[in-house]
């Protein structure tokens, strides 16, 4: 196993993923034996890092702010569905695009009955 901070050698950098990190987007990957590796930006090989995540904010985290959340992403997964049109969703859901836009961005939360119609576009694929 190379040194944190050396090459990691023979590094597999097709089973690599995209992230963002402080930097901007680069690549990463987990080795079979748990070890977080950053591909260098150069494409000169791959270096141990550390990962960072603020287990304070984590632990922090609401049940109120993870269902918004979720619906944020039930959201988006809609639009994609509708082809990126926050026009076409709300008039399915018969909204207003404001609406949408709101829900989208974790502002408010719809009622029972929208969230309902919003997981029943799921339920007919």
């Amino acid at each position: 196993m190379p040194a944190p901070g050396s090459p990691a050698g023979d590094a597999d950098p097709d089973r690599a993923d995209f992230f963002a990190d402080s930097e901007g987007v680069a690549r990463f990957k987990i080795t079979p034996d748990g070890a977080l590796l950053k591909e260098r930006p150069s494409g000169g090989g791959w270096v141990h890092t550390a990962p960072r995540v603020d287990f304070e904010r984590l632990d922090a985290t609401t049940d109120a702010e993870i269902e918004r959340q979720e619906i944020a992403d039930l959201v988006e997964d809609a639009l994609e569905l509708e082809a990126g049109s926050l026009t076409a969703l709300a008039a399915r859901l018969q909204v207003r695009p404001s609406s949408v836009r709101r829900w989208r961005r974790g502002r408010v939360m719809p009622s029972i009955a929208h969230q309902q119609r919003l997981k029943c576009l799921f339920a007919a694929l």
